[in-house]
C-alpha cells in the first residue's frame, strides 16, 4: 500500500532533501498556485508524478471552505485543467464538491475535465451517491478514492462495509485510495493508496511522533516555543517517512 504524505504544499518546508525522501506524495490544487515560484515543491511533483506515485486533489472543497468571497468553480476548473495539461499529471481527482454544487454538477465537471485532458480523472466516492453510484465508477475506473474517511461522514462503525467495498473494486482490477485515512491497519483494508497530513501534527500541535519499528506513537508535548516546535516538525517528518517505507514494504510481504 502506498501511503501518500500530503501537506507539503501548504505549509513551510525547510528540508527539501528529506522530504525528497518521501516515496508517495498527494498535494491539493488549491495551494499550488505560482508553482513555477517553488522550484524544489515542482521537482518533487513532477519526479513522482513520472514514477506514478504522485496524486493531485482538486482543492475545490478547500476553496469553498476558504470562505472566498466569490467563488467561480468554472474558472477553478479552467486551471486546474491547464496545470494538469502543462505538466502531464498522471492521476487527479475530479471536483467532488456534492455538497456544493450537487452531483449532477461534478458529474458535469467531470465530462469537461476528462475531455480536455485526454485523461481519465479518480472520481471519488461519497456515502451521499450510495452503493450503486460506486458499483458505477468501479465499472469505468482502473483507480477511485473513498471520500469521508478523514472528516467521519463514515463512521467508524461502517468500516467493515469499507472494507468489502475495497475488496470488491480489487476484485475487478479497480485499485482504490483512502482519502485522509491514516489508521495504522490500513493496509489491511485493501486500499492500493491511502493520504496522511498527520505528520504535521508537531508544529500545529506540538505533538512528537515517534515510529517504533512497527507503528507510529504520538506523544504530548508542553507548550513550547516556536523553534521548539519546527524541531518537531522535522522530527516527525523523518518518523514518518520511516513508516511509510515501513507500510511500502509490509504491503508487498501481504
Amino acid at each position: 500500500m502506498k501511503l501518500m504524505l500530503a501537506s507539503f504544499d501548504n505549509g513551510s518546508v525547510a528540508d527539501w532533501e528529506l522530504v525528497n525522501m518521501s516515496k508517495y506524495v498527494l498535494c491539493s490544487f488549491f495551494y499550488l498556485k505560482n508553482i513555477e515560484k517553488r522550484p524544489e515543491l515542482l521537482k518533487l511533483i513532477l519526479e513522482r508524478n513520472e514514477s506514478g506515485d504522485f496524486l493531485l486533489d482538486s482543492g475545490a472543497f478547500t476553496l469553498f471552505s476558504s470562505k472566498s468571497k466569490s467563488i467561480d468553480f468554472e474558472t477553478y476548473l479552467d486551471s486546474y485543467i491547464a496545470f494538469i495539461n502543462k505538466h502531464d499529471i498522471k492521476y487527479f481527482i475530479e471536483l467532488d464538491i456534492d455538497s456544493v454544487v450537487g452531483y449532477e454538477k461534478v458529474l458535469d465537471y467531470r465530462e469537461r475535465l476528462e475531455k480536455e485532458t485526454g485523461k481519465k480523472c479518480v472520481p471519488v466516492w461519497h456515502k451521499s451517491r450510495g452503493i450503486e453510484a460506486y458499483k458505477e465508477i468501479v465499472s469505468h475506473y482502473d483507480y477511485i478514492c473513498i471520500g469521508g474517511l478523514g472528516n467521519r461522514e463514515i463512521k467508524q462503525s461502517e468500516y467493515d462495509k469499507v472494507k468489502n467495498m475495497v475488496k470488491y473494486a480489487n476484485q475487478r482490477d479497480t485499485k482504490v485510495h483512502g482519502l485522509a485515512f491514516t489508521r495504522q491497519d490500513a493496509y489491511q483494508y485493501g486500499f492500493y493508496s491511502v493520504d496522511s497530513s498527520t505528520w504535521t501534527g508537531g508544529e500545529r500541535f506540538g505533538k512528537r511522533a515517534i515510529f517504533d519499528g512497527e507503528k507510529m506513537i504520538s506523544k504530548e508535548k508542553p507548550k513550547s516555543k516556536r523553534g521548539i516546535r519546527k524541531n518537531l516538525h522535522t522530527n516527525n517528518l523523518k518518523e514518518w517517512i520511516r513508516y511509510q517505507h515501513f507500510i511500502d514494504a509490509k504491503g508487498r510481504n501481504t
